[in-house]
């Protein structure tokens, strides 16, 4: 297959109104090299979409190499991870899989995540992970499944501290067929999984050659571009869901509580995975050698959005995503920034004393609110959110607040910045609220599809500022 290179994908741009991160004009010698129809029509080609009103925000084709250390697109996942075992007692030992950035290439338009097994006796794999997070919207992967021998776990996922929803998980072989398997888990402020029925497992896609010991026709034991077939995944979150998706069809949905009641209900933006990790998935069969040549392959990934009114876009919007629910205090909101927009100069959260912390969390009457404050000296402190790849339009910021009278013009505000962290609109706190108050910044207007809301104190010791249920939402388009 023939693949549009960015240049000429710029003529999409063109005709569909887009605004795509990954099209750009490279320069007129790369734009004649690959002026070819063939190119312009696969461009031009509509993918699937769930809904006629999502906008294409993000696609990288893996024409370019985007997935280089020093690009700003992706990093390598490169941690390793233990066996569901590894501290039980079983004939082979525990098994740890690792990850390397190596394991990761570009190789013709194609997103190559290699599996071997090196002559330390390690097996290794790897992924990338997008630097950027992203929301409420559709995402859509085409990849290719190695299922050349047992022993790689194969996603393409979306996580961040409080949260994880896979597009799919799948091993390379198993006892029986092998499924795509959606997946939802809420990891904060306590870790609940989302538990499919009986009915749901009958819709998940079944990929063929999973079956362990069973032999493949014509397979020569070498892993090839030919082998296996290519796969379209697609996952679509909502407010209110998660729709999973194969080929275009729809196969099942996750709600926010599953059919045992186990609330998945969290919300925070997720980077992007697309991942081959080494996993022992039977604690009574030894891993063994990939074929030379494993890899899982993927052609491209893409995000779409679509506007979704009244709906809050912040992650932890109420400060309750914490590590110890049981805790009073914690350092750091998640999904929060804690350091300047200007980030040569980090907040430094004082003492080893809590109490002399600029930014925090803090709980009272069983209530997670943001504070920032220090009783011991005078203090700057910000804590800030990107939204990247939102739609463009009107927004309104709302905040239930408590303050002290600070003594600093501009001693506290809540500010609103465009794209290139130029201010939009601020609302500057003047006066002592010692009751919970609502705030609102109306009329606040997105260009660009990013937009960073700014939590920001200038103060004299003892003077606060106190957030909670903080909420910024599309108004009209």
């Amino acid at each position: 297959m023939i693949k549009l290179p960015n240049t000429i994908a710029l003529s999409f741009l063109f005709f569909n109104a887009y605004i795509v991160e990954g099209i750009c004009f490279q320069n007129e010698k790369n734009m004649a090299i690959n002026a070819d129809l063939k190119k312009i029509n696969l461009a031009l080609t509509k993918r699937f979409t769930p809904d006629t009103n999502y906008q294409l925000l993000f696609i990288d084709e893996f024409i370019e190499n985007h997935i280089s250390q020093h690009h700003h697109w992706w990093k390598p996942r490169i941690e390793a991870k233990k066996a569901i075992y590894a501290n039980s007692k079983h004939p082979h030992g525990p098994f740890i899989g690792y990850n390397r950035a190596s394991n990761n290439s570009i190789d013709n338009g194609i997103l190559a995540i290699h599996f071997n097994k090196d002559a330390d006796g390690k097996y290794y794999g790897g992924g990338i992970i997008s630097n950027k997070t992203f929301g409420y919207g559709y995402y859509e992967a085409k990849v290719k499944i190695y299922t050349g021998s047992y022993g790689l776990h194969q996603s393409f996922w979306s996580n961040e501290a409080a949260i994880e929803i896979d597009g799919f998980e799948i091993d390379s072989k198993l006892v029986g067929l092998a499924p795509l398997q959606p997946g939802r888990h809420r990891w904060r402020p306590t870790h609940i999984d989302y538990q499919p029925t009986p009915e749901q497992k009958k819709t998940f896609v079944k990929m063929p050659n999973t079956i362990l010991d069973q032999a493949v026709k014509g397979d020569d034991g070498i892993w090839t571009d030919d082998d296996a077939d290519w796969v379209t995944v697609g996952y679509e979150w909502l407010p209110n869901e998660v729709r999973y998706y194969v080929n275009g069809n729809l196969q099942t949905v996750y709600g926010l509580i599953d059919a045992y009641g186990h609330d998945v209900n969290v919300y925070q933006p997720a980077k992007i995975y697309l991942t081959a990790l080494p996993f022992d998935v039977y604690e009574k069969r030894a891993m063994e050698a990939p074929q030379p040549g494993a890899k899982m392959q993927v052609e491209y990934v893409a995000y779409y959005t679509k506007p979704l009114l009244n709906v809050n876009l912040l992650g932890n919007a109420s400060f309750d995503y914490v590590h110890n629910s049981d805790s009073r205090i914690e350092a750091r909101a998640t999904a929060w920034d804690d350091y300047p927009i200007k980030k040569d100069s980090k907040i430094i959260y004082g003492d080893s004393d809590l109490d002399t912390a600029h930014t925090r969390v803090r709980k009272e009457a069983g209530n997670w609110f943001l504070e920032q404050t220090n009783t011991k000296k005078d203090y700057k402190a910000q804590a800030s959110q990107t939204l990247y790849y939102i739609p463009n339009g009107k927004y309104q910021l709302t905040a239930r607040i408590k303050t002290s009278l600070h003594s600093k013009k501009n001693g506290a505000s809540l500010m609103i910045l465009d794209k290139n962290k130029n201010l939009i609109k601020s609302y500057p706190i003047t006066t002592q609220l010692q009751e919970w108050t609502t705030i609102t910044l109306k009329d606040i207007v997105v260009k660009a599809h990013e937009v960073t809301i700014l939590i920001s104190s200038h103060a004299k010791k003892g003077e606060y500022l106190l957030v909670d249920d903080i909420d910024f939402s599309l108004q009209s388009r």
